[in-house]
């Protein structure tokens, strides 16, 4: 018999760890489970590991010390270093954890699974020696590994200066920041600035992360149109464009960044709706008030909801138990709703930078489908532009269709890296509305699974 509990919680990030908090303040049984060996998610990967290097790789070091130590003494069951590769309507989790496969029973579950990076699709992306930023933030977390040579960082986004500024701290050398952000990107932001500056201190750590960069004599090219990696078998020059003026520089590491996007392949897999966020440029969960997905008793909060950052993560973790303790009938209302106002209060205020972000950080239609048809768009399989472009007349509105054909997202990933590049690569050449387009369809396991576990 499955071990049943009230609540499973997925993922330990801001969003999993405060919702795991609140339930316990409820007594609600629940237990967590993630993919790593200790709890923090992305944003505080290896916190405790990491203790003397807190305020250089953690900008939010006191909360997460305040979250870890209060989950850490709470009465939640913990499964570290466990992966979930299905979940079933009926509450069903079925996890693997040292080479065995384990399910249990959950009466309400919560995807807390976080964000993956936004694909970048460029000439020579899959070269050994580029890497996401994210990646090179999770070495440096994980391991304090940073590279001998000097580096290059590209792209768009608060994670770009945050993770250079980051490097720099550590020793690292960066021989150049290629900035991809689109010049007409500052005027359509401008108009949110009041708003962002009143959300919290967020515009002023980004200057902040700006002018040391300056101070230490990195250079920053600015309005970056085109970008290349080339080498034979490992990048060794990355060329890029700016003005129509091509410009290289020798490397032997690239770091590629354009923003994240919810990680939804759990979601997807119990076929729960999604629409595309046309400000955000992805697919996100359709929720209602209480973050209940179209699957009954399937909630989804923080950015894999939606990219909403980490302090709102923390505050809809908060929120969602409400509904849950409703659920199980162990709430006091008239409490619970005055709390809530002031939780909804300062979630709205921390919102307000969102606007802002969204449309200073679009990314380049150029670096979303690339230019080069030769350009590799499902990394997995090896699938070119060109071979999509080739057969693309003979499938409709739907993903799964070119799948069949080209076997885009039939690799391990199952769609993660091009997932929401294919659909975009759809609406425009097929002159479809992109909230039209079939995703493709998830089936378990969503993580690879050695056949003698079965």
């Amino acid at each position: 018999m499955k071990q049943l509990f009230d609540l499973a919680i997925i993922g330990s990030g801001p969003a999993g760890l405060s919702a795991a908090i609140k339930a316990n303040h409820f007594n609600i049984n629940t237990i967590l489970i993630d993919e790593q060996f200790s709890v923090g998610g992305q944003v505080f990967r290896s916190f405790k590991k990491k203790f003397p290097l807190n305020k250089i790789l953690y900008s939010n070091h006191i909360i997460a010390n305040q979250l870890i130590n209060e989950f850490e003494q709470s009465n939640v069951h913990y499964l570290s270093h466990s992966e979930v590769i299905e979940i079933e309507k009926n509450g069903t989790i079925c996890y693997q954890k040292n080479n065995n496969l384990h399910s249990i029973q959950a009466k309400n579950i919560i995807i807390a699974a976080g964000s993956i990076e936004r694909p970048f699709p460029i000439e020579g992306w899959t070269l050994p020696g580029v890497m996401t930023v994210g990646a090179a933030q999770i070495l440096m977390k994980s391991s304090g590994l940073i590279a001998k040579e000097p580096v290059v960082f590209a792209g768009t986004g608060p994670l770009l200066y945050l993770t250079a500024y980051q490097y720099i701290k550590l020793g690292g050398k960066i021989s150049i920041i290629l900035d991809t952000t689109p010049v007409k990107n500052y005027l359509k932001a401008i108009q949110f600035i009041i708003s962002a500056i009143f959300s919290g201190n967020y515009i002023f750590q980004g200057l902040k992360y700006l002018f040391y960069l300056r101070k230490k004599g990195i250079k920053i090219v600015f309005n970056v149109e085109s970008l290349k990696a080339l080498g034979q078998k490992e990048i060794n020059r990355v060329e890029f464009d700016k003005k129509n003026i091509l410009q290289s520089i020798n490397t032997k590491h690239l770091f590629l960044h354009q923003g994240v996007i919810p990680n939804i392949q759990l979601t997807l897999s119990l076929r729960c709706n999604h629409f595309w966020d046309k400000n955000q440029l992805c697919w996100r969960p359709t929720l209602d008030e209480n973050y209940e997905t179209s699957v009954n008793n399937i909630f989804s909060i923080g950015d894999s909801s939606g990219i909403v950052g980490a302090h709102a993560s923390q505050l809809q973790g908060e929120l969602v138990i409400t509904k849950i303790a409703k659920n199980l009938d162990i709430i006091n209302n008239k409490l619970e709703i005055k709390n809530n106002k002031k939780i909804i209060s300062n979630l709205k205020k921390d919102l307000r930078i969102r606007p802002f972000l969204e449309k200073l950080y679009e990314p380049s239609k150029t670096f979303l489908i690339p230019n080069n048809k030769k350009t590799i768009i499902c990394r997995c399989e090896e699938v070119t532009l060109e071979q999509i472009i080739e057969i693309i007349n003979f499938v409709k509105n739907d993903c799964n269709e070119l799948k069949s054909f080209v076997r885009c997202g039939m690799g391990p990933c199952q769609g993660r890296m091009c997932g929401s590049t294919i659909s975009q690569i759809l609406s425009k050449y097929k002159n479809i509305e992109i909230n039209k387009i079939q995703q493709f369809r998830i089936v378990a396991p969503i993580k690879p699974v050695r056949l003698n576990q079965y």
